[in-house]
């Protein structure tokens, strides 16, 4: 620990760690290193890390970034060939934790979700000069005990213009970043179509078999859009993709403030878009009536 830390912070509880890097609960003590804050104020983050570069950039993107679902920054400094980041503590379980509990989501849960991610991600994408997040994953979304939708880890953050270094996830990556080939918005719509997936059918993506089928596969009850919207979003070719997060977000936002009549007459036609549709019909009206008119 530096002089800095043990004069300013308290060390409470461990958060997390990786590679080099350590995650802790502090708290802040009164100034000039005398007695601390209560518990419930002055309490942060605070991640330690050996790769400084790395988590200076971090530092540098969260004080200026201003996004309810970004932890805000709070101090930032160098020492003994470590660099120390203090943010904004968090409290809540990871969507890891949640889904390994839960095995899977209720599906209008998973969809707010998904699109809480969206709006943050599109704000990273619509920032001047546009960024990537690079790094979706269960791991770093954080479910508040509230209900709120938190992002945190912010080292694999780059401009758009940039390569990725050592980003992504296996399982949760696209492919054009495994490959460190040329990347774009649609890379982080692969990233975000892994986590729904995953959130919809309890289908750990990084365990064998990996394919992702499409999720009506696993649950014939699911929405054909939300199915539609997650085939797209994992197109290996990353043309094909749904281009951005402002369209994944228009694609899925009837099913979570439409009506019941817009889910139906939206699912409906999907429908008329395959042969089988116009065989389908009168079941879909009869699952419309049980469903919504008991």
């Amino acid at each position: 620990m530096t002089a800095r830390y043990e004069r300013f912070y308290e060390k409470l509880f461990p958060l997390g760690q990786g590679t080099d890097t350590e995650v802790y609960c502090v708290r802040q003590k009164y100034p000039h290193g005398t007695g601390s804050f209560p518990l419930t104020e002055r309490t942060y983050a605070c991640k330690t890390s050996g790769q400084i570069k790395r988590l200076e950039r971090e530092a540098r993107f969260l004080q200026a970034a201003r996004h309810p679902l970004f932890p805000k920054w709070h101090d930032y400094w160098e020492a003994g060939g470590k660099g120390y980041l203090v943010m904004e503590y968090i409290s809540g379980s990871t969507l890891e934790k949640l889904l390994k509990q839960r095995g899977s989501f209720p599906q209008k849960k998973a969809l707010c979700i998904a699109l809480e991610l969206a709006a943050g991600l599109a704000s990273l994408h619509g920032r001047t000069p546009p960024l990537l997040y690079l790094d979706l994953k269960p791991a770093n979304i954080l479910i508040q005990d509230t209900g709120k939708v938190r992002l945190v880890d912010f080292g694999t953050v780059c401009l758009l213009s940039g390569r990725a270094e050592a980003a992504g996830t296996p399982g949760y990556a696209a492919p054009e970043v495994l490959r460190t080939e040329a990347f774009s918005e649609r890379t982080d719509v692969y990233s975000l179509g892994k986590v729904l997936h995953y959130m919809l059918t309890g289908k750990d993506p990084c365990l064998p078999p990996y394919e992702a089928a499409p999720i009506r596969v696993y649950d014939r009850k699911l929405w054909r859009g939300p199915e539609q919207t997650v085939c797209a979003a994992l197109q290996e070719d990353a043309a094909a993709r749904v281009p951005d997060m402002r369209e994944f977000m228009r694609q899925l936002a009837v099913y979570v403030t439409g009506t019941p009549k817009q889910i139906f007459c939206r699912e409906l036609s999907l429908h008329f878009q395959k042969p089988e549709a116009r065989k389908a019909l009168l079941y879909e009206k009869n699952i419309y009536k049980s469903t919504y008119f008991p």
